[in-house]
């Protein structure tokens, strides 16, 4: 960033930072492939994506193409009053991807909205049905759904902050997470696994008659890159079907072939009610989102003759449907799925292998390109805010940016989501700079 502005006079108060905050930011100026340039020609590994999104990478000269023909054509459509043949025909493609229980498309301009967007649905859904009393949800301590009032109040990891905006939207009840460092962290099992199951099992035996639904990401992302276990899943659709809960997964992050198939829950045998997408939905080249619901709910909804209560400006705006156009194109091929989960295990075993044996990992973790070191310090399970802000700008200096995840006195450490373009050369390279500065680090 330029350096020569006061924090008085910076103009911008950056996301999730506090407004006395003088950023220590590098400001970056141009993008092509898998790197990022700053203002001062420096060049950087972004392995991370963006903020998980830009999948394809940078300068992707389909996608640019896409946006501008569209461009040429018309840049906006009001969704309320018109359609558009773009934005029709992202909608039957995504129709396409996904299995025939999930049939109509509702567009929103980021994941917290499709979050927003669910929590509504469901709500609703329960009532068309006569069953009001269905409110509420169940969702992971350890979950990010975004930073919307319905989004953040769904959040887990945010619950310890949300006391500073509340009232808060209420009926969420907090479950713990299917994970445990005793048993590995990837897996439960004995005790550990009958307690997340039983845990799951009472609250659903006690509120189920009172739940909407529940929120699951099939990979927790921000609280840690945790893969829940199929076995949980399988249990939790088998508690809905039971209880006539409405099983929503969130695949903004996990989403469009970031864990080696184009949605995550594909590899766990179960389709939600509700799927809740953005990132890589068009790689993170417009502001884009959507939601994908059953044709039960929309058969509920059109019988009783009733609509949702949402909308924003930029819902299927056509540049962005262009976009997500060409990166279906791309990432809707089991060549580059393969090759996703391929670079995901080389990844993961690059990593094992070289810190293997320092005390200061706790574990890693990955599904498909998306992979977590999570870090301790000394006589504690979880590194300061000081120790992480530290390590991030050792990491960062040496042209490599990772996404630290932080939720004290939880979890802590450090994730990637390197692009879909990356090569062999690239994640051993994103590995080594990355391991050798947890080496040299002083915890």
């Amino acid at each position: 960033m330029d350096n020569s502005y006061n924090i008085e006079d910076y103009p911008i108060i950056h996301p999730l930072r506090l407004f006395s905050y003088k950023p220590e930011f590098v400001d970056i100026a141009a993008g092509d492939g898998i790197y990022v340039t700053d203002t001062n020609g420096k060049r950087y590994i972004d392995a991370i994506s963006g903020l998980w999104n830009v999948s394809l990478g940078y300068n992707n000269k389909d996608i640019n193409k896409a946006i501008i023909a569209q461009l040429e054509n018309i840049s906006f459509v009001n969704l309320y009053a018109s359609g558009n043949p773009t934005t029709l025909e992202f909608a039957k493609r995504l129709i396409q991807t996904v299995p025939r229980e999930l049939s109509k498309v509702i567009y929103t301009c980021s994941g917290s909205e499709s979050v927003e967007v669910a929590i509504k649905i469901a709500r609703k859904f329960h009532k068309l049905l006569g069953k009001s009393q269905k409110k509420e949800f169940a969702v992971l301590d350890l979950s990010y759904h975004g930073t919307t009032y319905g989004a953040m109040s769904a959040s887990g990891m945010d619950n310890s902050c949300i006391e500073d905006y509340g009232p808060w939207v209420e009926g969420f009840n907090l479950l713990s997470t299917p994970f445990c460092l005793c048993c590995g962290g990837n897996d439960m099992a004995g005790q550990c696994r009958r307690e997340a199951l039983e845990s799951v099992e009472n609250l659903f035996r006690t509120r189920g008659d009172r739940l909407a639904g529940i929120i699951l990401e099939p990979v927790i992302g921000s609280g840690g890159i945790i893969p829940l276990p199929d076995w949980y899943i399988r249990k939790v659709r088998e508690l809905c079907s039971q209880y006539g809960v409405l099983i929503i997964f969130d695949e903004v992050a996990t989403g469009f072939g970031r864990t080696g198939s184009l949605y995550s829950f594909q590899q766990l045998g179960v389709t939600p009610d509700i799927l809740c997408l953005s990132k890589g939905i068009n790689s993170g080249y417009i502001p884009m989102g959507a939601v994908i619901i059953s044709g039960y709910i929309n058969e509920v909804y059109s019988n009783n003759n009733s609509y949702i209560e949402h909308f924003s400006t930029q819902n299927g705006n056509p540049l962005a449907c262009a976009a997500g156009l060409a990166t279906l194109e791309q990432v809707d091929s089991s060549l580059l799925q393969d090759k996703v989960k391929a670079l995901g295990k080389l990844l993961v075993k690059t990593l094992e292998d070289s810190l293997d044996g320092n005390s200061n990992v706790l574990g890693i973790r990955g599904a498909g390109l998306m992979a977590g070191v999570q870090l301790k310090g000394p006589g504690s399970n979880c590194l300061t805010s000081g120790q992480i802000s530290e390590l991030y700008k050792k990491i960062r200096s040496k042209g490599l940016i990772v996404y630290p995840f932080y939720i004290y006195p939880k979890i802590s450490g450090f994730s990637f989501f390197p692009s879909f373009i990356s090569t062999e050369q690239d994640i051993l390279k994103m590995a080594n700079i990355f391991c050798t500065e947890i080496k040299r680090f002083r915890f």
